[in-house]
């Protein structure tokens, strides 16, 4: 989902923090990519987030970008769920593109949920790690500008999914398995 240009003044993140969890941030040349971890389990290496991130901005064309992923549990993602979409329990992946009209940079926040990650991922028969990944690519096309509203949308952010997760050798999420 994603929250559009905002014009008013910056207001406090979704995913600001009072310091209780771990803050991990690399910069990355154009992209600076902060990764938070504040619930819900979850063995996935920040690293591969940013490198997630990175790869989906990259193919959404975005020249740099500043981006926190905060990863958290069902009950904090159906707070912000709630506060900020105005619906009801928990989502996979949340989008906030926080860019001034007037910066060239993007500037944007993705929330991930690690136990709504877990749950899909034994329902489809996958790893955790790659059901993760898949989220933080598909925020980070949303805060590329991608949509999937429309079927057809859908369809092409299947596409790059599968092909950001096969180069990240997760294999593909979407794909119709070989048999």
């Amino acid at each position: 989902m994603r929250i559009s240009h905002r014009s008013e003044p910056r207001r406090p993140s979704p995913v600001d923090g009072d310091g209780r969890y771990c803050r991990l941030m690399e910069d990355d040349g154009p992209y600076e990519i902060d990764v938070i971890t504040r619930g819900g389990p979850s063995d996935i290496e920040a690293a591969q987030v940013r490198d997630a991130v990175r790869r989906a901005l990259r193919r959404g064309g975005v020249g740099s970008a500043r981006v926190s992923v905060a990863l958290v549990d069902d009950a904090e993602i159906t707070l912000l769920n709630k506060k900020y979409l105005h619906h009801s329990g928990p989502t996979d992946v949340l989008s906030f593109n926080l860019t001034d009209p007037w910066d060239e940079t993007l500037e944007g926040e993705l929330v991930l949920s690690t136990q709504t990650a877990w749950r899909e991922a034994a329902a489809r028969g996958h790893d955790p790690t790659a059901e993760m990944l898949l989220y933080a690519i598909h925020g980070a096309l949303h805060l590329a500008g991608m949509d999937d509203a429309e079927p057809d949308d859908a369809a092409r952010m299947h596409e790059i999914e599968d092909q950001i997760l096969s180069e990240m050798r997760m294999g593909p999420a979407f794909a119709p398995k070989k048999s």
